[in-house]
């Protein structure tokens, strides 16, 4: 029986927490504010925004121990020769180009000029782009709210909410419910339950 290569293991684990944990950090850049993403149940993929919050730390977590025991026990020798140049052994030109690069890059993230500002304004657009009137909560943490709650808010009848959201096949189960529980258990968005309530159509 061939004897497991550890090495091959670690780099193919790298791989493929590389590919997750990039791909899950791109999507947690581009999503939805958290109060808007909880208030339209926005899913990507099937997964919300917990989801991707979950998948993406395990694997960044991954990246950074399985990265360290491919460095450590495998490259070491080949990282430390990169330091220094082949020719006459004094420092490289490769290890001062890296040093520069990253001392500009830190310092535009601490300073936000760019390039790093370029990017914060990017996925602040990409966050801003889902905020609209319609999209927008009615007020602070609405979906953590009971019906009861937002019947005091609105004047609706607590019964009359009630009503409102079986009418529409909906399972409710006391007024004490946070419309994001009704939500969840019905499988739609707490913004979808609140216009049930009011009364409000998406489609005029």
């Amino acid at each position: 029986m061939k004897r497991f290569n550890w090495k091959k293991w670690t780099s193919l684990t790298l791989f493929f927490a590389f590919i997750t944990a990039s791909f899950s950090g791109i999507v947690l850049c581009i999503m939805p504010p958290g109060r808007i993403a909880y208030w339209l149940n926005w899913k990507f993929l099937g997964l919300g925004k917990e989801g991707w919050e979950s998948l993406y730390l395990p694997f960044a977590i991954i990246i950074l121990a399985v990265g360290t025991l491919h460095l450590l026990a495998y490259n070491w020798k080949i990282f430390i020769s990169y330091f220094r140049s082949k020719s006459d052994k004094r420092i490289s030109t490769e290890f001062y180009a890296a040093l520069i690069f990253f001392v500009l890059i830190f310092a535009s993230a601490l300073t936000d000029m760019p390039p790093s500002s370029w990017i914060m304004s990017g996925v602040d657009r990409a966050k801003d782009s889902w905020v609209s009137e319609e999209t927008r909560p009615p007020f602070p943490m609405a979906e953590i709210l009971s019906i009861r709650d937002i019947s005091l808010r609105t004047g609706i009848p607590e019964e009359r909410a009630i009503q409102k959201i079986r009418e529409r096949g909906m399972e409710v189960r006391r007024a004490e419910q946070s419309i994001a529980f009704i939500a969840r258990d019905n499988r739609v968005s707490a913004r979808e339950i609140y216009l049930m309530i009011t009364d409000v159509s998406e489609h005029p």
